[in-house]
């Protein structure tokens, strides 16, 4: 798929995360140690319910670390981002400074 087509599909996902209410734009996440529970209390507080969840961060391992265990969620990094995870999960948590990185690649 041409680099343009894919910038456009990611474009599109991502406005429809937004039109729809699905996209969580958080402060940061940080977590000391990689806690599952952590993660879970993230989740329980948005009442996302059974909802698949996508973290995107700036890249933190202890975020990718705790979410890996937990069924129906997935953490990246915002360089990982694809067009597969941003339709098949529900709701999306993504971090201002993924946002920044992630503005500066689409324009």
């Amino acid at each position: 798929m041409p680099r343009k087509a894919r910038r456009l599909a990611v474009k599109s996902a991502l406005s429809d995360k937004v039109n729809n209410s699905e996209l969580y734009v958080l402060e940061e996440i940080t977590l000391a140690a990689p806690k599952t529970k952590e993660v879970l209390n993230i989740i329980n507080s948005f009442n996302v319910g059974d909802a698949k969840v996508l973290f995107i961060t700036e890249g933190d391992v202890n975020v990718e670390r705790s979410a890996r265990i937990i069924q129906g969620v997935k953490a990246l990094a915002c360089e990982g981002m694809n067009i597969f995870d941003l339709l098949h999960y529900d709701k999306l948590f993504i971090t201002k400074g993924a946002v920044a990185k992630i503005e500066e690649v689409l324009g």
